[in-house]
């Protein structure tokens, strides 16, 4: 009797072939991709990648909000201070 198992998961189609593509360019199948994965869980005791978004991504809500503003951008609380004369 064979030591393996099977593992059946749901994704989005679009999804598991952008996937795909990007383990081809790694000369990997999706099989062994995940296999990795399991793998350096089993390691770590844990997800092998931060699981959090980047602080500047917004939402589609919050693009549309400052696409309506005149809002003046500026990259450092510095350049704000200058701008109001403070």
């Amino acid at each position: 009797m064979s030591n393996t198992a099977t593992l059946a998961v749901r994704v989005d189609r679009q999804l598991k072939q952008e996937a795909e593509e990007v383990f081809r360019t790694l000369g990997l199948s999706t099989s062994q991709a995940i296999k990795l994965f399991l793998t350096q869980v089993r390691l770590r005791h844990e997800i092998p990648f931060a699981l959090e978004l980047p602080e500047r991504i917004p939402n589609a809500e919050t693009v549309a909000a400052f696409e309506e503003t005149d809002l003046e951008r500026f990259e450092t609380p510095e350049e704000l201070f200058k701008d109001l004369g403070i």
